[in-house]
This record gives C-alpha cells, structure tokens and sequence, in this order.
C-alpha cells in the first residue's frame, strides 16, 4: 500500500473512533449512579451539553485553603462550555504547596445537576431549573441522582467508554 494511502486511512479510521460513544439512553426519568473515581478526560452529556471532567487549575484558584472543587472552581465563566471536577483535585496544603485530593461520589452528583441547572441561563433556556433531582437527599449522598425535566421533556445522556456511572432507565412505577 503507497505512503499516501496509507496515511489517509489512518486518518479516516480515526475520524470515525473519535465519534464512538456508549449507545445513549433517553426517558422521562432517568437514574445516574456514581460509583467509581472519574479520570481527567472523561466526560458525561445531558441533552447535547457534554461536561469534561478536569482537575483544577491552580493558575486560576490559586492557594486556598477553603477550596471546595465545586463544578464552579473548574470553569473560568469565559466560555461557552462547562466542565465538571474529576475524582482527583490539587488542594492547597501551604505557600503554594498542593497535594492530591479527591470528592466523592455525592459531590459528584451535585457538580452534575448545579453544572445542568446553571447551564439553562448560559443557553437562554427559559425555564429557570430545567432539570430536578427526584431522589432524597440520602440517596445523593451516595451519588444516586434521578432525574427529570421540569418541562417534562425526555432527557438523553450518553457517556465516554469506561465512565464510571450507570445511567438507566427508571420508570414511574419504579418511583413509587
């Protein structure tokens, strides 16, 4: 095969793996359970907003102790899209000193639903909070969340391979 030939097929192969992601899933009412750490990288999608996963930038946050690693402390506010913490932080330990921390799983699932909730603004969505968690506040400490449109609208979410969440289906008699 020529040099040329070659190299064209490489790139079309690798024009269409760039495009492979777990299959989507899509209902009324859809369950997303965190179980695992979530690598700088990975990313989740809601509705066509995909959310990257990424550590903090210190250049931006800079020393501080108090540091939560909220969805908030990954995004600068100077773009069009969001992104999410992943498992592992920097925190601030002294005089620029920073160690590795990590969230959990509830922290997880709250950077998800503040990140979709806030997105609705940015996107000049006219419902003030699209999106609603229907699980107790329990069931997101254990990074469970069930959600729903607040239009009532199905929601789609898709995954990059290897995510570690599971999203399903869950339906209304699941929820009594």
């Amino acid at each position: 095969m020529k040099r040329g030939s070659l190299f064209a097929l490489v790139i079309v192969a690798s024009l269409l793996s760039c495009g492979n992601q777990k299959k989507y899933v899509e209902s009324e009412m859809l369950a997303i359970e965190y179980w695992g750490e979530i690598g700088v990288g990975e990313w989740i999608e809601v509705d066509g907003l995909r959310l990257y996963h990424t550590m903090n930038d210190t250049t931006i946050t800079g020393c501080s102790p108090d540091y939560e690693h909220l969805y908030t402390d990954v995004n600068t506010g100077d773009s069009d899209s969001l992104f999410l913490p992943s498992t592992e932080f920097y925190r601030c330990i002294s005089n620029g000193k920073f160690a590795v921390g990590k969230i959990g799983h509830a922290e997880q699932a709250y950077n998800l639903i503040s990140a979709l909730n806030d997105y609705s603004p940015l996107a000049q969505e006219s419902l003030a909070l699209p999106y609603k968690n229907l699980n107790n506040t329990l069931m997101t400490t254990f990074g469970k969340l069930k959600l729903v449109r607040t239009d009532g609208k199905e929601i789609r979410v898709s995954t990059s391979e290897g995510y570690k969440a599971e999203v399903k289906v869950v339906k209304e008699e699941d929820d009594k």
